[in-house]
């Protein structure tokens, strides 16, 4: 697979997160009682982001391709063979 169509899934992989998890601006209680943001980060103290706070996409995007780009390189080191 070329480096661009990798892109172009991982692009079509995103915003099928995004529609299944749905995108909030603010912080929130998931079903386990969790602090969340935007799409389902868990909130860490070192985030710092507060309750009751709007934030805006861009904000939301940052940490969700943060997120993302962590799920795929631990996803990679699983599926690595090791010798």
């Amino acid at each position: 697979m070329v480096f661009g169509e990798t892109n172009r899934m991982y692009e079509e992989i995103k915003q099928e997160i995004i529609k299944h998890e749905g995108k909030i601006n603010k912080v929130y209680k998931d079903h386990l009682g969790n602090a969340t943001f935007g799409v389902g980060h868990l909130v860490l103290p070192s985030d710092d982001l507060q309750e009751g706070i709007e934030y805006d996409d861009t904000k939301i995007m940052e940490f969700y391709e943060r997120d993302f780009d962590q799920a795929v390189k631990d996803a990679r080191s699983f599926t690595r063979r090791k010798y």
